[in-house]
């Protein structure tokens, strides 16, 4: 298969360098045969009339010719009697590569090398010129032994081809790299900076590094398509992915029948709405990539049980449940016997034992100790917590309080808000606000001996949970008390996932952690936004994060039997989704920093 790929290799190149035997001043043709349809001897016998350059143009179509014909004695001795003397540029870049191509029909794969070496930026060769270019030196690196040299070679001619023969190429890249020792893939990843060529590389290393572990393969497989996407040699990805037999008690995602468990009565029926709108928004994207056999029935777990609701669901032919939302009818569940696929849309305190359930949540808990870990790698430890007096508030505050304490900070003070609070007043007296600094500070004629500080100093960073509203209320006051020096960290909470430059310039400076569906400016994200403005408000930012949990659902129980072996990751839209301890799935965040009124991405952690 290799020496027929080789000469195919060989013949093509060979016909793309007669095409490119051309005056200087006529475009190539690359592929056109039938515009060197006449003889070696005719071509020779027109140049014997012709000025230059016209006369070494048309007998390097002769020595083409000759070449196609495998005449190579009289080939070389064509492009030995061509006068070099001031030939132009491109024709002198024609007969080196012609004599390149000779040099590895001699088996000097060394000397063809060489030659290509001398010739000039390739980005000035003309298009089917630098396609020789590359195919030659792919060639001499075969003949040299040196594998890894053509292929990388070939993945560099494979995005100036056209694209009808792309394929043939791919297929010699994907061949060629599946001949590497692992160890050579492995070091080959390191010295590479290229993104394309890293993926080909790491495709060909997992291919053969777990080939005798399919679950792995599956996982590993699953997260290069993620980090890779619509890269050259998804097909192969594609097709090992086909070919792996799956575990025991995984599902068939072509062929599935959706159960979507939900309120769609009372306080949660707008929640509700947002989420099957999102779950149904990523079905009918699937289905317009990947036709299925897929359905999906919604049922109201407002008026009946859980239990009831799932027995009937499975009897009524589901092969997987994706819910129910609350934690309490979440908990149910541990009281069931799990028979299908299941993908719970809340956590429970001690996650789930049953392999075939999962639990995915938008758990603001989950925020608070991405926030203490952000807080703590941005190099601050003594921290002021400002939160409602709510059991919703405690909650998050007392997360964020025992992830800080771990890591190894300390809660200097904590302010708790309800509706009657003047932030004039408690903020003044939380930072313990020196009225005689102040009024220092703002009367030149009073004269300082000793700078004494406007607030206290034992506090770092500021912990913020409030909504845009509050928020507003707050962070000027902190301005106001010369606080601006203090970095605030909030959640996604502080964000009306809207920009609304013209009010939240008051919030310059906060940094908060929120979902890609809203921070993200991608053509992507852009996209699915004006999609969902049709089935749900975008101006309501609660809204927009559980339309992008609907949609993760959807993708998420689609990557059901890669959650099964364990390791998984996924770029959602609530975040990158990995599968944590209890079978729970959890997300990193991205982050933004108000400034202007606008959100700007900054750096987390893990991408920093």
């Amino acid at each position: 298969m290799r020496v027929r790929s080789l000469f195919v290799t060989l013949m093509l190149c060979v016909t793309l360098l007669i095409s490119a035997c051309q005056t200087v001043n006529d475009a190539p043709q690359p592929g056109l045969p039938q515009t060197y349809n006449q003889s070696a001897e005719q071509y020779l016998k027109q140049s014997q009339s012709m000025a230059t350059p016209k006369k070494q143009s048309t007998q390097l179509k002769a020595a083409g010719r000759y070449l196609q014909d495998k005449n190579t004695m009289a080939a070389i001795q064509v492009l030995s009697n061509i006068d070099t003397q001031n030939l132009p540029t491109e024709l002198s870049a024609e007969k080196t590569l012609l004599e390149a191509y000779l040099s590895t029909l001699d088996n000097n794969p060394n000397q063809s090398l060489n030659l290509l070496k001398t010739m000039p930026n390739k980005t000035l060769l003309k298009p089917n010129q630098q396609i020789a270019y590359y195919q030659i030196s792919s060639i001499a690196y075969q003949q040299t032994g040196d594998t890894l040299a053509s292929a990388k070679t070939l993945i560099q001619l494979d995005n100036i081809l056209p694209e009808k023969q792309k394929t043939e190429n791919e297929q010699q890249i994907w061949l060629e790299l599946n001949q590497l020792p692992l160890a050579n893939l492995q070091n080959a990843q390191r010295y590479t900076l290229e993104g394309v060529t890293t993926g080909w590389l790491e495709l060909a290393y997992l291919a053969n590094a777990y080939k005798n572990n399919p679950q792995d393969l599956q996982s590993q497989l699953t997260t290069w398509l993620a980090n890779y996407p619509h890269h050259p040699a998804d097909q192969f990805a594609a097709q090992l992915q086909k070919n792996i037999p799956l575990p025991q008690n995984t599902l068939n995602t072509k062929q599935a029948n959706f159960a979507l468990l939900l309120p769609l009565n009372g306080q949660l029926s707008q929640s509700s709405q947002a989420i099957r709108n999102g779950f149904m928004a990523a079905y009918y994207t699937q289905e317009q990539q990947h036709p299925s056999e897929q359905s999906i029935q919604v049922y109201n777990t407002s008026k009946q049980s859980t239990k009831n609701l799932y027995i009937t669901a499975v009897q009524n032919g589901a092969t997987t449940v994706v819910g129910p939302l609350t934690k309490s009818q979440v908990a149910q569940l541990n009281h069931i016997d799990i028979k299908k696929p299941t993908l719970a849309l809340n956590f429970t305190p001690h996650g789930s034992d049953d392999k075939s359930l999962f639990q995915f949540a938008l758990s603001p808990q989950d925020e608070a100790v991405q926030v203490a870990e952000k807080t703590w790698y941005d190099g601050k430890s003594h921290v002021l917590i400002i939160a409602p007096d709510s059991s919703w508030g405690q909650d998050i505050a007392k997360t964020f309080t025992n992830t800080w304490q771990k890591l190894g900070g300390n809660i200097v003070d904590t302010l708790m808000y309800t509706k009657q609070t003047r932030f004039d007043q408690s903020i003044k007296r939380i930072l313990k606000v020196n009225d005689a600094a102040i009024n220092a500070k703002n009367n030149p004629d009073i004269k300082q001996t000793v700078n004494i500080p406007i607030h206290r100093q034992d506090i770092d960073a500021i912990f913020l949970i409030a909504s845009p509203t509050k928020a507003r209320e707050i962070i000027p006051m902190l301005k106001y008390y010369y606080a601006n020096d203090i970095p605030v960290y909030a959640t996604s909470y502080v964000y009306s996932g809207t920009p609304n430059p013209a009010r939240d310039k008051d919030l310059d400076g906060v940094r908060f952690c929120d979902i890609p569906l809203v921070l993200d400016d991608s053509k992507k994200m852009q996209q699915i936004r004006k999609n969902m403005q049709t089935s749900i408000n975008p101006a309501e930012a609660e809204q927009v994060r559980l339309y992008a949990f609907g949609m993760d659902a959807y993708q998420l129980i689609m990557h059901y039997n890669q959650l099964m072996t364990g390791s998984f990751s996924l770029q959602g839209m609530t975040g990158t989704l990995y599968l944590g301890k209890h079978q729970q799935i959890l997300r990193d965040l991205q982050w933004a920093q108000f400034k202007n009124g606008y959100p700007v991405k900054i750096a987390g952690i893990k991408n920093t």
